[in-house]
């Protein structure tokens, strides 16, 4: 049994709640999730994969 996706749905709210700690909000992670998105559909055809 691959307990990757479990471990992940472990450790995401974790990473988040730190980031929310750190940064005081979680609209900081938002905008940085928001200012990918629109990096990958400007210069990566759409494409997460495609990104360095």
């Amino acid at each position: 049994m691959d307990l990757k996706p479990l471990i992940h749905a472990l450790i995401a709210p974790l990473a988040q709640a730190l980031v929310d700690f750190l940064s005081g909000s979680w609209w900081a992670e938002r905008e940085h999730t928001q200012a990918e998105c629109r990096y990958i559909a400007a210069f990566a055809g759409g494409k997460r994969e495609r990104i360095p």
